[in-house]
């Protein structure tokens, strides 16, 4: 599998960004924690109550120390870890295909006729995203900046260096497993850290430029994971409304003469 191809399933499977830069340091007040508290769990209820699904033609840009460039498609999923991706070309010929359940994978670079199958946490993954890393909670909450699909005690609460909001520390089990930044102000996020065993950033994602609405989404997400010097940047250019999935949406019925290829 080409490096190209490697960037592109592990950058799609986990929606993460690299944490350099963004360090939860300054303290809260007693008074503030409370107000803060109070206001995400304001948040997790509205959440809750948004449409679990996904939907929307976006550009898809990579950047990585052997592979720039940026393509179209569409981009879908929905809770847990069903996402999929069709890239298109400029006539709106699917070229590339990308499914996941959360558990294994699907690639077809239509052009070449092949599809790679794999696990999310197969060897092959293991090199460029950490088995830890891949989110307890789904992928969902991290690629719509949505509050964990899972509730999560909230560990601890410190400031934002940058004056952005509030870092949450959320855990299970008194275990921390990810930072999420979050400004009471406006009821958003704009960060996803995810955590290691040790309490240690490992990766997480950024959300900026919120669409107005009940149930806001970020039109941009910047993506990044240091274990392989890689970045993605999604822009969303248009929401697609009222779409219902099921899981069985997310799975590809391909031509028989395609090749498989299972990735280990």
């Amino acid at each position: 599998m080409s490096r190209f191809l490697q960037f592109v399933v592990a950058s799609l499977l986990c929606c993460l960004t690299g944490c350099a830069g963004i360090s939860p340091e300054p303290a809260v007040t007693e008074i503030q924690s409370r107000q803060v508290l109070a206001a995400w769990a304001e948040l997790a209820d509205a959440d809750h109550d948004c449409p679990s699904v996904f939907d929307a033609r976006v550009s898809v840009s990579l950047k990585s120390l052997w592979h720039s460039g940026t393509i179209t498609g569409y981009l879908q999923a929905i809770p847990p870890s069903y996402m999929k991706f069709v890239g298109v070309n400029p006539f709106g010929q699917p070229v590339l295909l990308l499914a996941t359940d959360g558990d294994s994978f699907e690639y077809v670079p239509v052009v070449e006729r092949k599809v790679f199958r794999g696990k999310v946490g197969g060897r092959a993954f293991a090199r460029y995203i950490p088995q830890e890393a891949v989110p307890v909670d789904g992928f969902f909450s991290l690629l719509t900046g949505k509050t964990p699909f899972r509730q999560q005690e909230v560990l601890a609460i410190s400031g934002d260096d940058q004056g952005r909001g509030y870092w949450l520390t959320l855990g299970d089990d008194g275990q921390p497993v990810s930072r999420v930044l979050f400004n009471p102000a406006d009821g958003l996020l704009y960060g996803h850290i995810i955590l290691d065993g040790a309490g240690d950033e490992i990766m997480g994602v950024i959300y900026s430029d919120y669409m107005a609405g009940e149930c806001p989404l970020p039109s941009f997400i910047k993506i990044s994971s240091g274990a392989s010097a890689a970045a993605m940047e999604i822009r969303v250019a248009e929401m697609v409304s009222g779409t219902m999935f099921m899981a069985d949406d997310f799975y590809f019925t391909l031509p028989a003469d395609f090749d498989r290829m299972e990735i280990k």
